[in-house]
């Protein structure tokens, strides 16, 4: 039985899912049907091609998968910090080292004063040189200038750093799960049609997509040199642009 939609609300993962099914002119799964419990190939791959589609835009970076100063702690795992890192000379140094959270998809060096020291933060996430966990090195914040898997303990208590978040689908804005349905469609249609014109989505509509995120969710504000406070006071005040000044508490010009 074909699923339909009965009450309007944000895209879930299985109506996308299905949406890819009917771009390539497969049935529809029926409505509350569990993703976890299919079996069917196609459907399978329907869903890997959505999953893959969500972490390759969210890894662009937008609105609502960043944050600016983010704190990562020293791991208390195993190993703890501080870590006993020793030298080609032997010397000693007590290390923080730093893991890098489940869901993260990229970052930033976060440019501020408590990041400096003796040197700007220089780190990438790589499998750590003698850090170990049952024998096997383990992902960590790696010091690229002095090449080991940490920092001072006494210069860097806390790493800040400039996530991109992975979420999941039901997750994001409804801009963006439109934008990885249509583009995980066409991908899909192309792997079991072997051709983009037999989908029903077409560029049009992923260029549309992508523009409704890029408006609401991407790096570019709506910035202009009339939109400030000392503008508007010698402007009287008045609202402008639609009534910005008035309905955004946060544009609100001071009585």
């Amino acid at each position: 039985m074909p699923s339909v939609i009965t009450n309007l609300a944000p895209m879930t993962e299985l109506e996308a899912v299905n949406a890819m099914l009917s771009s390539a002119g497969e049935a529809p799964l029926p409505v509350g049907t569990d993703l976890s419990t299919v079996i069917n190939s196609d459907v399978i791959m329907a869903l890997n091609i959505l999953r893959n589609a969500a972490r390759d835009i969210q890894s662009m970076g937008w609105k609502f998968n960043t944050e600016f100063g983010f704190q990562l702690i020293p791991s208390t795992a195993n190993p703890t910090s501080p870590y006993d890192w020793v030298d080609s000379a032997g010397v000693h140094t007590n290390l923080n080292v730093f893991l890098p959270p489940a869901n993260l998809l990229g970052f930033a060096v976060t440019p501020i004063n408590e990041q400096q020291g003796y040197q700007f933060v220089d780190t990438v996430i790589r499998p750590s040189r003698k850090v170990l966990v049952a024998s096997v090195p383990i992902l960590v914040f790696y010091d690229r200038v002095l090449n080991r898997d940490g920092f001072p303990v006494t210069e860097r208590p806390y790493l800040y750093i400039d996530p991109v978040w992975a979420f999941d689908f039901e997750k994001t804005p409804e801009e963006a799960r439109r934008f990885i349905t249509i583009h995980a469609a066409r991908q899909f249609v192309q792997q079991i049609v072997g051709s983009q014109t037999l989908a029903s989505f077409t560029d049009q509509d992923e260029r549309l997509a992508f523009r409704n995120l890029k408006r609401a969710f991407g790096e570019e504000d709506d910035f202009n040199m009339l939109r400030n406070t000392d503008v508007s006071k010698h402007l009287g005040n008045r609202p402008r642009f639609g009534g910005w000044i008035s309905t955004d508490p946060r544009r609100k010009s001071p009585s």
